[in-house]
């Protein structure tokens, strides 16, 4: 993973060296960047499978409106639509 810039919780924006961190800068990643770290590309909680089941379940119809929040890559509102 290259070096990366990430604005921690005072507004800093800092240089992360992916390849060198220390056990104390793991400890300060948020859980995106953790994830990250760990090789983790995509976080969908339940997978296809279970948003298949919420989109299923919703029923939803031409002209309803669905509003995402924390949609991430957008491939679940692309679907959606």
């Amino acid at each position: 993973m290259a070096n990366d810039h990430h604005v921690n919780s005072s507004g800093i924006c800092r240089t992360i060296d992916w390849n060198n961190l220390s056990p104390v800068d793991i400890s300060h990643l948020n859980t995106y960047d953790f994830m990250a770290y760990l090789g983790k590309r995509v976080i969908n909680p339940g997978g296809v499978q279970g948003r298949d089941q919420v989109l299923d379940r919703l029923k939803l119809a031409p002209g309803d409106r669905v509003l995402e929040i924390g949609g991430g890559s957008g491939l679940a509102a692309c679907q959606i639509a």
